[in-house]
């Protein structure tokens, strides 16, 4: 009879505490949804609230290889009248479309600030981790952004950019991009 009654007891704490438990929890997730400024219910490639930024462009340093030579950086950028952006960007990480606010560039206006209209076929974009990712001239859009913050917080580590494409899941972006590699096919005919 005493064990039958210390077992009720016990069912009934250990039950209350798992209510407390799912109360909280529940509470804390409602207080970090109310603090987020992202509206969460963007659809995958749905880029919203794009807007010029006051934000300044880390220091960083991307070579340029191929058929044109050189070095992308801040002050090249900022020299050729470059705009930072923050916008709310749908992610397919894999497993879940997700919602995050970026501060960054435009990808277009970067490679006219460093080409000029010098023609080009295709784009390798590398990583500092051995990842690249070939884009044909025709693919490099508007969807396309070097962005250097993810909600506030460097993405990587402070001086590195990535190249994020919101046309695509998450996986065909290329975090802490070190080297743009060009390749013109008419420069040989």
């Amino acid at each position: 009879m005493k064990k039958e009654k210390m077992l009720k007891i016990l069912f009934a704490v250990v039950s209350i505490v798992i209510v407390v438990g799912i109360i909280f929890a529940v509470n804390m997730k409602k207080d970090d949804t109310s603090k987020s400024t992202v509206k969460n219910d963007l659809k995958f490639k749905e880029v919203a609230n794009m807007k010029e930024s006051e934000k300044e462009l880390p220091d960083f340093k991307i070579d340029i290889k191929g058929a044109y030579e050189g070095t992308l950086d801040k002050e090249l950028l900022i020299s050729g009248g470059i705009k930072v952006y923050e916008f709310d960007a749908a992610m397919d990480n894999g497993w879940d479309v997700v919602t995050n606010h970026y501060a960054g560039v435009k990808f277009l206006d970067v490679v006219e600030i460093m080409l000029q209209d010098a023609p080009y076929t295709r784009l390798e974009i590398q990583s500092s981790k051995y990842r690249a990712k070939v884009f044909e001239e025709v693919d490099i859009d508007e969807n396309m952004y070097l962005v250097f913050e993810r909600d506030g917080e460097p993405i990587r580590k402070a001086g590195t950019l990535t190249m994020l494409n919101t046309d695509y899941r998450y996986a065909y972006s290329i975090e802490d991009v070190a080297m743009l590699y060009f390749v013109n096919d008419n420069l040989n005919k």
